[in-house]
């Protein structure tokens, strides 16, 4: 896929080998990009990494530079088998914020948790972060509850899927 500032990226499942990938990724981000996305200035991920790769119930994609074969940006979601829901993320490294690489990534991830079975889609965002709230609302997102500086999103992974088709749909007859 080629991002709006022409790079260009693949997007895949995570996978074992990738442990020393990611551990660069997380290092390559600034503190801002951090705790933007954990609310918290984190420095040490090995736990963090070992369960993306080892919890099954954890969906991870990640986006790969075709130039350079790094991980530039990922996107996990934690199902919950029980209730049909699954808390989601997504981090970009600040280079590729802004060119469209979240948005592929949330398209990627609904399309593979629709067919999983999960129902909705849920994350926690700071009510400052734009970008993410931008993004949730263009999948429909609904803010369920709302904290000092913390808005919950909840996304309906069907709607989600079925705006993603209709606007991927459009594009083609573009």
């Amino acid at each position: 896929m080629t991002l709006r500032n022409g790079r260009r990226v693949r997007i895949r499942g995570l996978c074992p080998g990738d442990r020393d990938k990611l551990i660069r990724f997380y290092k390559s981000l600034s503190e801002e990009t951090i705790y933007t996305r954990f609310f918290a200035v984190v420095r040490y991920f090995d736990p963090y990494i070992d369960r993306l790769l080892h919890d099954r119930c954890t969906l991870v994609i990640v986006a790969e530079d075709l130039a350079t074969g790094e991980i530039v940006g990922m996107a996990e979601s934690f199902v919950d088998e029980k209730t049909g829901a699954a808390e989601g993320g997504i981090i970009v490294r600040e280079d590729y914020q802004g060119h469209g690489l979240g948005s592929i990534l949330a398209s990627v991830m609904i399309s593979i948790l629709k067919p999983a079975g999960v129902k909705k889609l849920y994350g926690y965002v700071l009510s400052d972060n734009q970008r993410a709230i931008s993004l949730a609302r263009k999948l429909g997102a609904r803010t369920l509850r709302e904290q000092p500086g913390l808005v919950r999103v909840e996304v309906d992974v069907e709607a989600a899927a079925l705006k993603i088709a209709a606007s991927q749909g459009k594009n083609r007859e573009r």
